[in-house]
């Protein structure tokens, strides 16, 4: 991919539809290993993989650090950063402008309000 590709042929090989000018050349081109049914319609960089859930909602502008993982029903809002290798299992819940620190789990069912940064792991919801 020498020079990148421009986004309407991205487009067609995801046999997604193309909103917007399909002539911005993407400079660099990642892998995702996984996505449920749905739009793919955030921000993330995808230099290294990432499994999105089945269900799972994403708001625009959020960004996944390097090998992060969202679980099946999983929701996240605008703004969020949720940094490399941390995991977010199913139904989980990330409020806008929520920051996740890397390498953390968050287990099933775990909801971080707006504005909040997480540090540490929590395994379970009540901690």
């Amino acid at each position: 991919m020498p020079g990148g590709l421009r986004l309407e042929e991205i487009v067609a090989r995801l046999e997604g539809v193309l909103q917007g000018d399909g002539a911005v050349v993407v400079s660099q081109v990642g892998t995702l290993l996984s996505a449920g049914a749905g739009q793919i319609r955030f921000l993330a960089n995808l230099k290294f993989g990432h499994n999105i859930g089945d269900g799972a909602e994403r708001d625009d502008q959020i960004q996944i650090g390097h090998n992060g993982s969202i679980g099946d029903q999983a929701a996240v809002a605008g703004c969020v950063g949720v940094a490399g290798s941390t995991r977010m299992d199913r139904r989980c819940a990330a409020g806008a402008t929520g920051m996740i620190i890397g390498y953390l789990e968050l287990g099933d069912d775990v909801h971080i309000s707006a504005g909040i940064m997480v540090t540490r792991s929590l395994p379970r919801i009540g901690q």
